[in-house]
């Protein structure tokens, strides 16, 4: 019987029109039975009316990214399971670099895992062919984030680069009951860095308060920036 692969990547870009999106989290891609249903993309801000948009101070709060994907597969006596769960929690501290800019940094904490489990049970003139493949991953790591912020005519912009993430992935190709072996290895395995962005109507002109859900086949994803500025 030929073994089947299992490409697993995992990325998280996001769109550059200003609000957070999930690509492909660098992992094998397909429907999924637990699609979150309902999400709406629309963010929810603090309310009130900015009489003028901000060109100083400072803004400091933090940003929060959690992200959860499970992808099933079934059919011709095979069946797969696909999980995958990232998080990036940061401190964001603001300062203003000229008139309604802001240069962002913050210290941040990600971790990103990764499970897969494959089965493949087959008849063959041989008798029964049973396979089992296995894959279990984590990465985790604090990290210094890089961004910018604008403010100007009511509107604001708001830009954070993430640092990636290494750590380690342990998989088990199990053929033994399929007359072959039952073998196990680590390898490094990684989170990617990803760009985080926002933008929108500047209605407090000491606060920004967006939570963004986003609509996933696979899962949810969820952004939220919760900021304060200090004049």
């Amino acid at each position: 019987m030929t073994k089947t692969a299992i490409a697993l990547i995992l990325m998280m870009p996001l769109s550059a029109c200003g609000s957070a999106s999930q690509a492909d989290a660098d992992g094998a891609t397909a429907s999924n039975s637990s699609a979150a249903s309902g999400a709406s993309t629309a963010p929810t801000q603090s309310s009130g009316s900015a009489q003028s948009s901000p060109t100083g101070g400072t803004w400091t709060g933090t940003l929060q990214r959690k992200e959860e994907h499970t992808t099933l597969q079934s059919g011709d006596g095979t069946s797969s399971k696909i999980i995958q769960t990232y998080e990036a929690t940061i401190t964001i501290r603001a300062t203003a670099v000229d008139s309604g800019r802001w240069e962002i940094a913050g210290p941040a904490n990600i971790t990103g895992t990764f499970s897969s489990n494959w089965i493949s049970n087959q008849t063959t003139p041989l008798g029964p062919c049973n396979v089992h493949y296995t894959d279990d991953a984590q990465a985790k790591a604090t990290g210094v984030v890089e961004g910018g912020m604008e403010i100007d005519d009511g509107l604001f912009q708001l830009r954070v680069q993430v640092p990636g993430a290494d750590g380690t992935m342990s998989s088990v190709r199990d053929d033994s009951g399929c007359r072959g072996t039952n073998t196990s290895e680590n390898n490094p395995w990684a989170v990617s860095e990803q760009t985080l962005t926002e933008s929108g109507k500047l209605t407090d002109p000491n606060v920004i308060s967006v939570t963004r859900r986003e609509p996933d086949p696979t899962g949810v994803v969820t952004t939220t920036w919760n900021l304060r500025r200090t004049p």
